[in-house]
């Protein structure tokens, strides 16, 4: 059975809908019988010879986690599912219009000083760019061509801000991109008769239990294209408002609560900036005193003695974050090295100095290795497994096995996060629904792990305090 366009499950017969759903939750209920069992097997926790200690207690069991986390998250999901979010279709036409004059506008007054070349198409950009202008191309494409991308043209016109097309150039790619993903599609494609997108949400679509989105992806839209505010054109009812939740650096304090790393907890608790307090502790200069500096109004920075010192302490909190982020993601050395710009060997050093503060971190890497290689899984605190097949002994290389050891620490870490956020949202969908709102949409930021609750309530009841 297939829905043609604004078409529902409501316009076909009921009998149909039993028949062809009905199916599906039998087979499934078969299946269920055969690995509940299975399912209610505990993993036993095994205390490695390279960890200091144990850092996690037996896991409860997959049924556990299915019965308790899961099924209470789907109730949400369906929620958001049926609710939708609203869209504003002519608020779409006019942002469209306004779009394209403007990339009509960027298209003729680049071709007045370039010529007249088709800027959509990546060769002939390349062509233009580092042929006949002779600019150093700032990145490759993973087949090894010159990158053309939006991310290469904004490098390049950093380098070359003399050229003023170039800007438009890059102007012009990203909101054509823009235009073409969002503005152009959107209504056709996915607003409903009720003016609402539908998306589907998965709670198994990413491998460490994120939930992700399908027709569309609400999890990544952009914040704005330049003076275009995108998102400004999801609304709620009249007589309703956003509500927005989020945690605050999560999966930084779930690595100090596995780790268990009592300097790690301490900055957390005294509610430290994380990032400038490890640059602090790496490098002896004062908490305070980095701080102060990275505080610099304009007119302090025009004194160029401030400017050099707010340069340096700058770094060093960016790399003092992207060694922290380098170990959540299981980053290499060599990927750490090129991230920075530095040479592998400053990043080694980097990355023991950073183990130096924080001891425990460098146990907990170790640990979680010393699972992966000893059952071919990690297990989290909440009995999510994930398999490391790349430590299995049929598979040689050891760039591809190191691989699989560094992803083990990353599932730890990102999959508990995933599943506090199920937690705290199926909490959050209940308060929300007896304050008569509902939850509408979960959004990933764009070029971060964040994950932000939009729900629609009452302006009525946003006095009340929705407590821990």
């Amino acid at each position: 059975m297939k829905l043609s366009k604004h078409q529902t499950f409501e316009d076909y017969p009921y009998e149909d809908l039993l028949d062809y759903a009905g199916i599906d939750a039998i087979v499934t209920l078969d299946i269920l019988k055969k690995l509940w069992p299975k399912l209610n097997a505990k993993d036993q926790y095994l205390k490695f010879k390279n960890a200091s200690e144990s850092y996690y207690v037996t896991p409860p069991s997959m049924a556990w986690e299915l019965k308790n986390i899961k099924a209470e998250a789907l109730k949400f999901i369906v929620d958001m599912e049926v609710v939708g979010m609203p869209y504003d279709v002519r608020g779409n036409q006019r942002m469209g219009s306004l779009m394209q004059a403007e990339i009509a506008l960027l298209t003729d007054t680049i071709k007045s000083q370039v010529g007249n070349i088709n800027l959509d198409s990546g060769k002939e950009l390349g062509d233009l760019l580092f042929g006949r202008m002779g600019l150093k191309p700032p990145m490759q494409t993973k087949s090894g061509d010159d990158a053309t991308s939006g991310e290469a043209l904004e490098m390049l016109f950093e380098e070359n801000p003399e050229l003023l097309w170039l800007g438009d150039i890059q102007k012009r790619k990203n909101m054509a991109s823009v235009y073409r993903s969002f503005i152009e599609t959107y209504v056709e494609k996915f607003v409903k008769r009720d003016g609402c997108i539908h998306p589907e949400y998965n709670l198994h679509g990413t491998s460490s239990h994120r939930i992700s989105s399908d027709n569309p992806n609400l999890l990544n839209l952009p914040r704005s294209c330049y003076q275009y505010d995108i998102r400004s054109l999801y609304v709620v009812p009249e007589g309703m408002v956003f509500l927005t939740m989020d945690f605050s650096s999560c999966e930084v304090k779930i690595l100090a609560a596995l780790s268990r790393d009592e300097t790690m907890i301490k900055a957390i608790r005294e509610g430290l900036d994380f990032h400038t307090f490890t640059a602090s502790m790496i490098s002896g200069i004062p908490y305070d005193e980095i701080l102060a500096v990275l505080d610099f109004t304009k007119e302090q920075l025009a004194d160029p003695v401030n400017k050099a010192l707010y340069k340096k302490y700058k770094e060093m909190r960016q790399n003092a974050k992207a060694t922290t982020f380098g170990i959540l993601y299981g980053s290499s050395i060599n990927g750490l090295a090129m991230k920075l710009g530095i040479t592998t060997d400053e990043a080694e050093k980097l990355v023991e100095q950073y183990f130096g503060v924080y001891p425990r971190i460098k146990d907990f890497v170790a640990s979680s290795h010393a699972m992966a290689k000893a059952n071919h899984y990690v297990f989290t605190p909440f009995g999510q497994r994930k398999q490391q097949f790349a430590t299995l002994p049929c598979y040689k290389g050891m760039a591809v096995a190191n691989a699989a050891l560094r992803n083990a620490q990353n599932v730890l870490i990102q999959s508990t996060a995933s599943t506090l956020g199920l937690m705290a949202f199926t909490e959050v969908n209940k308060r929300i629904k007896a304050l008569g709102g509902r939850v509408m949409c979960t959004v990933r930021t764009v070029g971060g792990t964040k994950t932000t609750l939009i729900a629609g309530t009452s302006d009525r009841v946003m006095s009340k305090t929705i407590s821990r």
